[in-house]
């Protein structure tokens, strides 16, 4: 039997570079919800982050780098090791809402102001296909015996609704915070999926 490798520690060096990385993405997150992504310039994030310019420059060589990096940065900040694993029932996928709702909540200001960040084409269809991946399998449970438009519409629902956008409209026009607007979606994915099985079973005895 192989022994199983043990991976290396991070270097002095790789050590340093990351807590540098670390204050560079702070600095933005300071920055971004103050300011709109466009103005935000290369020298003023080094001097938030009491970076000299070029040090930016070595972490991040132009801006679409950095502006890539903190949305990825932003995004690792809302799993932990605490996550729910995938969900592979539209009510597992509802009960995961009840998590990542107050994150949402906890870090608004940032995901409001990454919103207006053009993402580079691959990395904003990655995140994409991802999530439509995260979805499907959610929900494959209810939609495998669905015809393709049926299944694409039960999806595209669910998408949204275990959404941040999801969130800030019901915090926005509703007043609700985290706690509730989960609520009121695990009551909205479990009315849908009622339907659905129900429908399914009509079209059935039919």
């Amino acid at each position: 039997m192989n022994a199983v490798e043990a991976t290396p520690a991070p270097t002095l060096r790789e050590q340093q570079a990351e807590v540098t990385r670390e204050r560079i993405m702070s600095a933005m997150a300071d920055l971004i919800t103050t300011e709109h992504p466009s103005e935000i310039s290369i020298d003023a994030v080094a001097g938030a982050a009491g970076v000299a310019q070029r040090t930016v420059f070595r972490h991040f060589p132009n801006r679409e780098a950095l502006l890539n990096g903190f949305a990825s940065w932003v995004h690792r900040r809302l799993h932990t090791d605490d996550d729910p694993a995938q969900p592979t029932s539209p009510a597992a996928l509802a009960r995961a809402t009840r998590v990542y709702f107050p994150r949402f909540e906890v870090n608004g200001a940032i995901l409001r102001a990454i919103r207006s960040i053009r993402l580079s084409r691959e990395l904003a269809e990655r995140r994409r296909e991802s999530r439509k991946q995260y979805i499907a399998t959610a929900v494959e449970s209810l939609t495998h015996d669905l015809d393709e438009a049926d299944a694409t519409r039960v999806r595209a629902v669910l998408h949204l609704l275990a959404s941040s956008d999801a969130f800030f409209s019901m915090q926005d026009n509703y007043g609700l915070d985290s706690h509730e607007a989960a609520e009121a979606v695990v009551w909205a994915i479990d009315t849908l999926a009622d339907r659905v099985k129900r429908t399914k079973r009509a079209r059935g005895s039919a």
